[in-house]
């Protein structure tokens, strides 16, 4: 092809074809400022599934690798999961420019004293790391643990057991010994599954604690294994995590009751039956501890604890004494929420109503239905057990559409006498709850305003309100509160027939409550009837009259 000449000025230039203008053109993100593309290269890395995909960044052009290069931050975390050449994990080390690093080491995938040499060689940078190796690879991993590493401050453990070991009678596994002047500075402490030899000087240093996955080793380990440690960094810790650890490996005779000072955080997820219930029932924690408690139920549970008072499969132990010194943050609880669907949700709120305080999480998925009631009965039967009810001033509770009755749960009739706000669903639950209103002919007293969460408007919800209006003008018995919100699924806030019953139900409540609309939806009351059904119906028995039961009880809780 013949690239004409043209003559400007008295020279001549080869005119460039479209195709090599374009190919100049810089990308419009090569545009921007070092700084910015080192950012977005920092979010990229911290997202990324694999291990080292993102290097590839510094493979599109030479501004990018410049950017990458010249980043030191991007290099100085790194996740080594995959086999690869020891020599690049030197040279992207060697990449951070004397920052501290953070590393996560599968020991797996590589010869494990090639791997942990190379990353020994920056000991006196390392800030966090978090070692995984199988069982025969312990020496190694005792050797490198055996290094001085000034400036750890978090330090994570886990080993993986070959099958045949944890089914064989052997009685050897994981143990690791830690010295305290190779971690002066260590203030986070992760161990799963390994049997680790902490000193007291150390554990008294942490800040940060998580005891995971000893289900494996529990017939292996002393029995003042866990207790031990607790004990000893129970005045410094601020955060613990316990996971699966099993009721055998923390049980003492006599057990002693473990006091923490300054804990901000407790999470524990268990199982295995007793755990839960019997760690809450001794451990002692201050008023600024957040608790989140998670109990996972197996397929296979036969049999159920029947002293509820201090082994239940309730979240918390039942008994009042003790719950008042161990969990005192219960006492606080100003709003409370129960949700209840694939997973049973509490949730307790402080005095803002914002912040958790503390929440329990029970995984009903692989519950039988013969043992689902046993199980539901004693998880949300006694929540006078677990809050001070004279204080809670918002509730909320949410079912799905076939939960059969609200018998089990405890009544609102006269239940919080400072309630303020209430919501509830789905709809069978708010009809069983407008007979409470109409035989009590006093509804809730103090009430400001109540949610009915439901998935539709139902043409029985507008009968029961027509009898409330009935009740008012025969008798002036005012069962509703000023306030009524209706909570509808988004697809409804088009559909037209909805709109003409909240339009009709406006006019025919004027002057007895304000009707408003809220759409919203909601995982648990608004779910598909046709829904599997997760909890057995109980045996038919006869009701009971809620107001004059709970007007019996006391109103502390």
């Amino acid at each position: 092809m013949n690239i004409p000449r043209i003559n400007r000025g008295g020279r001549q230039l080869r005119a460039t074809s479209p195709g090599k203008r374009a190919s100049r053109i810089s990308p419009p993100i090569n545009s921007l400022p070092f700084e910015i593309l080192a950012m977005i290269f920092l979010v990229v890395r911290d997202t990324a599934r694999s291990q080292l995909d993102w290097v590839c960044l510094a493979w599109v052009c030479s501004y990018w690798r410049q950017v990458a290069i010249g980043t030191a931050l991007l290099w100085a975390s790194l996740r080594i999961t995959r086999p690869c050449s020891v020599d690049l994990i030197s040279v992207l080390l060697a990449r951070s420019s004397g920052l501290d690093l953070e590393l996560e080491v599968h020991t797996a995938a590589f010869e494990p004293l090639d791997i942990l040499a190379r990353v020994l060689e920056h000991s006196d940078r390392l800030r966090s790391l978090s070692l995984i190796y199988l069982h025969e690879q312990t020496s190694a991993v005792q050797s490198a643990l055996n290094v001085v590493m000034p400036r750890l401050h978090s330090l994570s453990l886990r080993v993986v057991y070959h099958p045949a070991c944890l089914l064989s009678n052997i009685r050897e596994f994981s143990t690791l010994n830690l010295e305290a002047r190779c971690v002066p500075a260590l203030r986070d402490l992760h161990i799963i599954s390994v049997h680790l030899l902490v000193p007291a000087s150390v554990l008294r240093g942490l800040v940060s604690l998580e005891l995971s996955e000893f289900s494996q080793i529990s017939s292996r380990l002393p029995y003042e294994y866990i207790y031990g440690m607790l004990e000893t960094c129970g005045e410094t810790l601020q955060r613990l995590h316990i996971h699966n650890v099993p009721c055998a490996v923390m049980h003492m005779s006599p057990e002693p009751e473990l006091r923490f000072i300054q804990l901000r955080e407790l999470k524990v997820k268990a199982s295995r039956d007793m755990t839960t219930a019997n760690f809450l029932h001794h451990v002692r924690l201050p008023h600024t501890t957040r608790l989140f408690v998670q109990k996972e139920f197996g397929a296979s549970t036969k049999e159920w604890p029947r002293d509820t008072s201090i082994i239940s499969e309730n979240m918390f132990p039942y008994t009042r004494s003790v719950r008042k010194e161990a969990l005192p943050i219960l006492l606080e609880t100003r709003k409370f929420r129960l949700q209840m669907g694939r997973n049973l949700i509490l949730t307790g709120f402080g005095a803002d109503g914002k912040d958790c305080i503390w929440r329990a999480t029970a995984d009903l998925r692989q519950v039988s239905r013969d043992v689902t009631c046993t199980m539901f009965g004693p998880m949300v039967g006694d929540i006078s057990q677990l809050v001070k009810r004279d204080l809670v001033e918002e509730y909320e509770c949410h079912l799905p559409p076939y939960m059969p009755t609200y018998d089990h749960l405890p009544s609102i009739v006269c239940a919080f006498p400072k309630l303020l706000k209430f919501t509830f669903g789905p709809t069978r639950c708010i009809q069983e709850l407008f007979e409470d209103f109409l035989v009590s002919r006093a509804g809730i007293p103090g009430l400001e305003e109540i949610t009915f969460c439901m998935p539709d408007v139902a043409d029985s919800l507008i009968e029961m309100l027509m009898k409330c209006k009935k009740l008012r003008l025969q008798r002036g018995d005012s069962v509703l509160p000023p306030v009524l919100w209706f909570r509808l699924p988004r697809r409804l806030k088009s559909c037209m027939t909805t709109r003409k019953k909240i339009a009709q139900l406006r006019i025919k409540l004027h002057r007895i409550v304000k009707l408003e609309v809220q759409y919203l939806d909601c995982a648990f009351c608004q779910r598909p009837p046709q829904e599997p059904h997760i909890i057995t119906p109980p045996s038919p028995q006869v009701k009971r009259t809620y107001g004059t039961r709970l007007s019996t009880s006391s109103n502390g809780g």
